[in-house]
């Protein structure tokens, strides 16, 4: 499986400091921040709503409170909300609704909501195909260092998906995702040096590199550097 699905919000702040953050917060605090207007008590109280910390899950509550967020310029408020609509959780499902915020979130300074529109539109997802657009949208998540990005914009270039095919390229950005600790980049350099493709042929460093990608739980690296050992 490439990656873990992002299925709600809550998958994407479980271990982060947002659900943390949500879990020292005062609902009823929150609540009336919000409605004066805060932008960040709405997103918090609608963290709180979706995981169900101090009070029952509501997911449709939590979608409207997120919906409060992105309106008063909260990214990941809107972030969130393009989730929810993504996958149809509090709301019904609704994928060019989910584009839009994501879009919005990545326009008001979100990475992930820049990778997220990315993603949209290299699959056909609530938008018509835009490959030049994704790898653009990619492109500014993996300036701002969001490694996930910085990796499917490799991909890009390794296939030759909407741009003319440059493993070199592919290597750099599988790279720079690796340094930032995205451990199936890790693993992709890796079979690039095993190979030399795109890089010279360097079967040490190949280990290394599914060593890394190992230690980042990445099962296939696992199952590489075990070959390689023996």
């Amino acid at each position: 499986m490439r990656r873990l699905a992002l299925c709600a919000f809550a998958v994407a702040v479980a271990t982060s400091p947002l659900l943390a953050a949500a879990q020292t917060q005062n609902p009823a605090a929150l609540q009336k921040a919000c409605g004066g207007g805060d932008a960040k008590s709405c997103f918090d109280l609608g963290v709180i709503y979706e995981t169900g910390v101090h009070v029952a899950p509501d997911k449709a509550r939590a979608a409207g409170l997120y919906g409060k967020a992105c309106d008063a310029g909260s990214a990941g408020g809107c972030f969130a909300l393009g989730l929810m609509y993504k996958h149809g959780k509090g709301v019904a499902q609704n994928k060019a609704k989910a584009a839009e915020l994501h879009q919005k979130a990545c326009d008001a300074g979100s990475d992930i909501g820049c990778w997220s529109a990315g993603r949209m539109c290299e699959r056909g997802e609530g938008v018509a195909p835009d490959r030049d657009r994704a790898a653009q949208l990619y492109r500014r998540a993996c300036d701002s260092a969001y490694a996930e990005a910085c990796y499917d914009l490799g991909l890009m270039y390794a296939s030759g998906n909407g741009m003319t095919a440059d493993k070199a390229r592919a290597a750099e950005l599988y790279r720079k995702a690796c340094d930032a600790r995205y451990a199936q980049s890790c693993f992709t350099l890796g079979v690039l040096y095993q190979s030399g493709d795109g890089v010279p042929q360097d079967k040490a460093k190949a280990t290394q590199l599914y060593r890394r990608a190992c230690d980042g739980r990445y099962v296939d690296a696992c199952k590489a550097l075990a070959r390689d050992l023996h």
